[in-house]
Formats: C-alpha cells, structure tokens, sequence
C-alpha cells in the first residue's frame, strides 16, 4: 500500500515524565499531530482522523483501537498499549486484570450476538479504559468496533444470544449504596426517591460525586450538556456524539436545575453521603464497580454461562437469570467485603 503515511514520532511519546503521566495531554498531542493526516487501520481501512478529544475518547469512538503506522512502513503501533507500558498501568495488578480480560474475550468470541432490530451482529469484545494515569480510578468495561456497549437500551433489549431472547438485569442505586457501606451504614431502599423525578435525581448526584471542588461550579451547565447529548444519542442511535452536534435547548436547562436541587435534597436527607459530593469519588467507584463486573464474568465462565456487561448491567439469557442474579450478589458481597445484599432489578 503506498499511501501508508508516518503518523507516529516515538520522541512525541516521551516528552511527558511518567510521574506527570497524563492521558488526555498525550491525547491531545496526538489529535494536534493528526489534524489533516489520513489514518488507517491494521485491516487498511482508512478513517477521518479525530477532530476534538471528546470524538477521541468517546465510548463508541473507534479512534481509541485504531492502530498507527510506524515510520511509514508495515510495523503497527497500536497507541493505547503504547502509553499504557509507559504508565503506572504497568504493574501485576494490572496485568492480571488484563489477562482476565483476554480469557473472557476467548470464552464469548464464538457467540452470535444479534440484534433482529438492527439486522445487525455485535463485536462481544472488551477492553477496560482506566482513567487520570490511574490504575485505581475508572477501569470500566467498554467495546470496541461495532460493539453492543455503545447500542441504545432499546437495541439492547432486542439482542438475542445465539438466537435465545435476553434480558438486563442491574445494580440499584449501586454508586450511593457503595458509599453508605463505606462509610459502615445500611444503604436506603431506594436512595434516589426523594419526591422529585428519579431520573433526574440520579443523574444530579452521580455528576456531583463525579466532580471535583471546581468543576462543581458549573454542575448546571453540565448537567444541561449531559441531558442534550442523551437526547442527541437517543435521536441518533449508534452514531458516535460530536460536541458541535449537540444544542443545549431551554428545557435541558430547565431539567438540569431540578436535578440540582434534587441533589440538594438528597444532601439533605442523606448528611452520611453528603461529604462526597465535589470530590471526584466517582472515578474510584467506577474502578470498584468495574472490578465486581470482572469478578462476574469470572464466576460466569467458571458454570459455562456468557454474559455480556454494561457498566453495572449484564446482559445475560432470560432463561439463566436467576442464575446470573445470583452471581451478581456473590460477586458484589466479594469485591466489597459485605453481607449485605444488594437489590437487583430486573
């Protein structure tokens, strides 16, 4: 192929010290060093290159696989195990997490997980995007090309395992009850139920416990952000989100102003988790979520049952059901060292 073009330079690479390790920078780099190329995958089909860092690292974003080409030749570089060998991801920890993953990727990738909805048959492959450098914070499980991860709720619902209907069941309130049992309380029945809309409560919370002190500023306006791109992805199934896309319309600034008092009211009701709000908790909760979904997949392959995660959701037969529920509630009882036992919807 003669329009292979030389799109890495190792020395970009290494300008950054491991001890100031930072994966959006290195990104950010190469979205500069990109702009105006051509890029190509290992199979030499060509892509537009990412024009903003939110295309680069968006969940369904194929620029996070893309393999690069060396020096203009035919040696690949694949980027993200690139900078994950140059970062503090490099530890037996995370090597053991990584070898899970490729025995469950091995154990689902004979499964035709097809969805009659969108005629369509989904890649069951997984990869985990940590997150700040930290092999502690973020960890969740997302896909790769064509991926059912990405596919809207409602296309999920329709996916079939080797022919066999599905179903989805999922952790309730599942960040705030980790919070409560951290903090050694029993978690509510149902934490979220606070006299205002449920949805919108939820989302409050959760965006706050994500930010930190600062970003906590401007909650609104990034739970104004968050609404519009849900609705942009629900009116444009299984196309990748482009900020410029997205409107913020009055009605998401409206809805996003009651989340926040829901939020407040939440404070309010709950002073145990209240503390946690501004602090950025999140992305340590996602890393624990992220670590009972590989202790699922673990018990799921050890009695022969394929299941297929969404974050704090798992896709599995509706004829085994009861049977995943179980492992659910054994695998969270093991990663957060509990008795107490979690409610499972679905």
């Amino acid at each position: 192929m003669s329009d292979w073009m030389p799109l890495i330079n190792e020395d970009l690479l290494t300008q950054v010290p491991e001890a100031s390790y930072d994966r959006q920078q290195l990104f950010a780099n190469f979205v500069n060093l990109w702009r105006g190329s051509i890029l190509y995958d290992k199979e030499g089909r060509r892509h537009n290159p990412p024009q903003s860092l939110r295309e680069w690292t968006g969940r369904t974003s194929i620029f996070s696989e893309l393999i690069f080409i060396k020096n203009g030749d035919k040696d690949f570089i694949n980027v993200n195990e690139y900078i994950g060998s140059q970062s503090n991801y490099n530890t037996e920890a995370f090597k053991e997490d990584e070898y899970d993953l490729d025995q469950h990727n091995k154990f689902v990738s004979p499964v035709n997980l097809y969805s009659p909805t969108t005629r369509l048959r989904y890649d069951t492959a997984l990869r985990r995007i940590y997150s700040r450098g930290s092999h502690e914070k973020g960890g969740r499980f997302y896909g790769r090309f064509n991926s059912y991860v990405g596919a809207p709720k409602a296309v999920r619902a329709s996916l079939l395992i080797n022919g066999e209907p599905t179903t989805e069941p999922d952790f309730a309130c599942h960040h705030p009850n980790m919070l409560f049992l951290l903090e050694g309380k029993t978690p509510p029945k149902d934490f979220y139920n606070c006299g205002m809309d449920r949805n919108l409560a939820k989302l409050g919370f959760n965006t706050a416990v994500n930010m930190n002190s600062e970003q906590l500023q401007g909650l609104e306006l990034s739970l104004a952000r968050n609404l519009a791109r849900e609705e942009w992805k629900k009116e444009n199934p299984g196309r990748d989100v482009i900020k410029s896309n997205v409107k913020i319309k009055e009605q998401h600034l409206i809805d996003a102003r009651t989340a926040h008092k829901a939020l407040l009211k939440l404070q309010d009701m709950y002073p145990e988790v209240a503390s946690y709000v501004g602090t950025g908790k999140g992305l340590e909760l996602q890393k624990t979520d992220s670590d009972i979904v590989r202790e699922i997949l673990k018990q799921s392959r050890a009695v022969d049952i394929k299941v297929f995660p969404v974050h704090d959701s798992i896709i599995c037969k509706a004829t085994e059901i009861d049977t995943v529920k179980s492992i659910m509630i054994k695998a969270y009882q093991k990663v957060l060292e509990t008795d107490w036992i979690p409610t499972i919807k679905g």
